[in-house]
């Protein structure tokens, strides 16, 4: 897929999960599920070593990043046969133009929780100074 097959503005963690799986190429490693709303992971150590560190636009170094990117976009684990699969309702087969709206409910999510991660900085900052102020 081209970059010009998806919504404008969409996140590169979007496209760059979405095109790996998307891709034929790729369907021993990592492939859409039986629903066409989920994608499976089945060889871990291959998409580690292929798709994930060669993808600059997931941004993950690790697979425990990758995991909470997914979780932080709105991604759910499937439980099932399969040990590796992820679904999102717009996460769908043949319609990237729904990852816009999936984007658009974890960008929120982001805000809050970068808000709260700079209101501990803060915290942190005020203690540590309360902590060096002559008395």
């Amino acid at each position: 897929m081209k970059i010009a097959d998806f919504p404008v503005g969409l996140q590169f963690f979007y496209m760059g999960i979405y095109r790996a799986v998307n891709d034929p190429s790729t369907d021993s490693i990592i492939s859409w599920g039986k629903n066409n709303k989920s994608f499976i992971i089945w060889n871990a150590p291959e998409f580690l070593a292929n798709i994930l560190s060669n993808c600059g636009a997931m941004m993950c170094d690790d697979f425990k990043e990758f995991y909470s990117s997914l979780k932080e976009y709105g991604f759910v684990k499937i439980s099932g046969e399969h040990r590796m699969e992820f679904g999102h309702k717009y996460f769908v087969r043949g319609r990237p133009d729904l990852l816009k709206k999936m984007q658009a409910k974890s960008h929120a999510r982001s805000r809050r929780i970068c808000f709260i991660a700079k209101q501990a900085r803060e915290r942190n900052l005020a203690n540590g100074l309360d902590r060096l102020r002559i008395r």
